[in-house]
């Protein structure tokens, strides 16, 4: 019984273990963009498309969006758009941490 029991808990620390080394690997660098207009509030729902990828992402209720450095390294361009705001493309290398619509 004892012995079933010790066999039982190293199996599970194995496959616990298996788990926790498949799993870390799957962390994913990148870059939080947030939208703001020039008054300095959050625009939810702007379009960041990222030109040459074929990826689009939309910022939440913050106006953040988080993407993933690879895909961002991989764009040529990057264009936000949003409802009543003027759009704006940026290279990759000029994105920053806030980016400032105008409005039309």
């Amino acid at each position: 019984m004892w012995s079933t029991f010790v066999s039982v808990r190293i199996i599970l620390i194995f496959l616990l273990s298996i788990g926790l080394q498949l799993n870390a690997g799957e962390f994913v660098q990148g870059k939080v963009i947030r939208v703001v207009d020039k008054s300095g509030e959050q625009l939810s729902g702007a379009k960041i498309e990222l030109l040459g990828t074929g990826k689009v992402f939309y910022t939440n209720s913050k106006g953040e969006c988080f993407v993933p450095l690879a895909q961002l390294q991989l764009a040529k361009s990057v264009k936000i758009e949003c409802i009543s705001y003027k759009p704006i493309q940026l290279k990759s290398l000029e994105i920053k941490d806030n980016i400032i619509l105008e409005f039309r």
